[in-house]
C-alpha cells in the first residue's frame, strides 16, 4: 500500500484519489467453532466480519467513523456519496452517509451455510436445512450459546426472512438467464468460455506437495503421506511445481484441536522445480495429528489449495 501512495503522490494524482481498503471477508484463527477454519465455510463472526478503511484528502473536514452494521453491497453507494456522483439506476445497498435505516436484515452465505442478522440477533443454519442456531450477539459476541430453543418464534420469523430472500435470489437469478435468451447450462458453458479466452486455460502449478519430517526433505521419507515429527522440529513443505512462474505461498498449521499453531507466507519469483517452505516457530507441544493447509495465490489469485497431514509424537 505505501508504494501504492508514494507512486500516486510521485504522480501527483494522490490529493484527488479516493482509497478503499476493505476485506472480502474474514479469517477464523481462533478456534471457536469445530471445523472453522479460514473462511470458506461458515459464517460465524470470525468468518464475517470485515473492515472498511477510506481516505479522501480532498475531504473537508475531520475524519468520520461509522458504527453502524453495514454490508460489502454499502460499498459501491458509500463511493458514489463520498465522491458526489448521482445514481443514474437503482442499486443494491444504504450509503453509510444515509440515514441509518431502520430494521434492516444483513444476509451472509457460504458453502455451507447461511445466515442473516437483524440487530443483535443472528441466525445461522447449513443450506437444506430448517434446524436453525440462533446468538444474542450483544450478550454472545463468539456465538457459543444457541438460544433458539428459548425463542423459538423469533428463529420461526429468521427462517421465514431467510426463504424469502432464497426464493428473490432465485427469481433474480432467472431473471437474468431469461435475459440472455440461452439455457441456463449454456450460459454456464458461455461463462466457462469467456474465461478461458481472458486467462488461458488454467494448469494448476502445483505437480505435488509433500510435508517432510524434521530431518529433511532427502530420501524416502519424504514421500510419506503422514511423516512423524516431535516437538521443536520445523514443519518443511516441499513444493513440486508444474507450471513456472511467481507466486505467494501460504502455509497454515492447526493442532488436533483445530487451533491455529503456525502461520507462514513466501513469495517465489521465476518458481520452477522444487521448492521449501520451511517453519521452525509451529507450535507442536500437542501430541496428535495436525493439518497443513497449503494456498498457492498468483497476482492475488488463489490457483491451488492442498491440504496435508503429519503427527507429533512425543
Amino acid at each position: 500500500m505505501r508504494y501504492l501512495y508514494e507512486g500516486l503522490e510521485r504522480l501527483g494524482v494522490a490529493e484527488r484519489t479516493l482509497f478503499v481498503v476493505t476485506p472480502d471477508h474474514g479469517e477464523a484463527f481462533a478456534g471457536l467453532h469445530a471445523r472453522n477454519r479460514l473462511h470458506a465455510e461458515k459464517v460465524y463472526e470470525e468468518n464475517v466480519h470485515g473492515f472498511l478503511i477510506m481516505q479522501n484528502r480532498a475531504a473537508p473536514g475531520p475524519p468520520r467513523r461509522a458504527t453502524r452494521l453495514a454490508s460489502q453491497v454499502d460499498l459501491l453507494p458509500t463511493i458514489l456519496d463520498v465522491l458526489g456522483i448521482e445514481r443514474e439506476l437503482p442499486i443494491d445497498g444504504v450509503s453509510l452517509l444515509a440515514p441509518r435505516p431502520k430494521g434492516r436484515v444483513l444476509f451472509f452465505f457460504s458453502r455451507q451455510q447461511h445466515g442473516l442478522r437483524r440487530g443483535n440477533l443472528k441466525a445461522v443454519w447449513r443450506k437444506r436445512r430448517e434446524a436453525t442456531e440462533l446468538y444474542d450477539l450483544a450478550t454472545d459476541p463468539d456465538e457459543q450459546v444457541d438460544i433458539e430453543a428459548d425463542h423459538p418464534e423469533e428463529a420461526a420469523r429468521m427462517r421465514a426472512r431467510h426463504r424469502e430472500w432464497r426464493e428473490a435470489m432465485k427469481r433474480r437469478y432467472e431473471s437474468l438467464v431469461a435475459d440472455t435468451g440461452l439455457s441456463e447450462q449454456e450460459v454456464k458453458d458461455l461463462n466457462k468460455k469467456k474465461r478461458e479466452e481472458v486467462f488461458g486455460k488454467q494448469v494448476g502449478p502445483l505437480q505435488d506437495v509433500t510435508i517432510c519430517p524434521g530431518a529433511g526433505c532427502e530420501g524416502p521419507a519424504a514421500g510419506r503421506s503422514e511423516p512423524s515429527l516431535r516437538p521443536g522440529e520445523p514443519v518443511i513443505v516441499r513444493l513440486l511445481w508444474k507450471r513456472a512462474g511467481s507466486y505467494k505461498v501460504q502455509v497454515f498449521v492447526f493442532s488436533p484441536d483445530g487451533r491455529l499453531a503456525g502461520l507462514r507466507q513466501r513469495f517465489f519469483r521465476d518458481a520452477q522445480g522444487e521448492a521449501h517452505v520451511e517453519m521452525s516457530d509451529v507450535d507442536l507441544e500437542a501430541a496428535g495429528r495436525y493439518k497443513v493447509r497449503i494456498l498457492i495465490l498468483e497476482f492475488n489469485v488463489t490457483q491451488d489449495v492442498r491440504t496435508r497431514h503429519f503427527r507429533v509424537v512425543k
